[in-house]
């Protein structure tokens, strides 16, 4: 009986994995954005989004068919991004109150 045991057992540890089969598998490298959240009149809100693959150095307003994008509040514009798969920090203001900046990463599959 004990012989069985411990030829179960070793037969499980046998098809565990190794440390270096572990660390063999390859991770994503994050990927990294920014957006600036502008409040664009007393009760709406535009996004400008740098997702770090398509260019916008002037940082333009998102668009959807040839207009600026409107969000209803700020919390809006960040539940936008994080249903895109950002994940959302606070990175400061630019000049005032108004302009809300957010350092974005990529949340991994």
């Amino acid at each position: 009986m004990k012989q069985l045991l411990l030829l179960v057992f070793a037969s499980i540890l046998l098809a565990l994995p190794t440390q270096a089969q572990l660390s063999a598998t390859p991770s994503a490298a994050p990927l990294y954005g920014t957006a600036s959240v502008v409040q664009g009149g007393t009760n709406y809100w535009y996004l400008a989004l740098c997702d770090g693959i398509t260019p916008n150095p002037q940082y333009r307003y998102l668009e959807e068919n040839g207009q600026k994008r409107r969000f209803a509040d700020e919390a809006a514009v960040l539940n936008y991004l994080y249903s895109l798969g950002w994940d959302v920090f606070p990175n400061g203001t630019r000049g005032d109150a108004a302009d809300f900046r957010y350092l974005l990463k990529r949340r991994n599959p």
